[in-house]
């Protein structure tokens, strides 16, 4: 059998490697190690996300900003100053980092019930994983220099990736399959 796997684990596979409840065990069918992978790769994806929003977040300099107040007007003409824009900059960080524990916590929730043998929540996860590798691909993509952020989004892409491939192996498609049936 596979790594990870406890004796009991062992027993609840017949011909084949399916995944069987164990005869006087607790019903269910046991969790392949490609879910829990999964599962760790997904909250990995997390950990990397709020790594690129810190790093975004620090690498912005007060050159940038007065960069900034150079090119933004108000509605009547007038030029921002410093401190409206550094003001501005919060606001937009403190709802930029809501979203993202928001998003966090739904994926999170997501990929705990995607464990326990949830399908509904593995067809989320895919949803979501996918449509979350390609914005993340476009903007790895639409940089025009290697930078730590660019380097973070590509780890996680990758990770992101490695949770649909692992979550859609066969072992896990077995397990999804009886977990159906409970």
């Amino acid at each position: 059998m596979g790594a990870g796997y406890s004796d009991e684990v062992a027993e609840s596979h017949g011909a084949g490697g399916a995944h069987r409840p164990v005869p006087g065990g607790s019903g269910r069918a046991s969790r392949p190690s490609s879910v829990e992978l999964a599962f760790w790769a997904g909250l990995f994806s997390v950990l990397v996300g709020f790594a690129i929003v810190a790093f975004s977040v620090l690498s912005v300099s007060d050159a940038e900003l007065r960069a900034m107040v150079e090119q933004m007007r108000t509605a009547d003409g007038q030029r921002f100053t410093l401190e409206q824009i550094r003001a501005l900059r919060q606001v937009t960080v403190l709802v930029a980092v809501l979203a993202l524990v928001l998003v966090a916590g739904v994926w999170i929730a997501l990929l705990h019930f995607m464990r326990r043998g949830r399908n509904w929540a593995r067809v989320a996860v895919t949803v979501l994983g996918a449509v979350w590798i390609l914005l993340a691909a476009q903007s790895v993509f639409s940089s025009s220099a290697l930078s730590g952020e660019t380097l973070l989004a590509v780890v996680q892409v990758l990770s992101v990736g490695a949770t649909l491939l692992l979550v859609h192996l066969h072992s896990s498609n077995e397990y999804f399959q009886l977990s159906r049936r409970r």
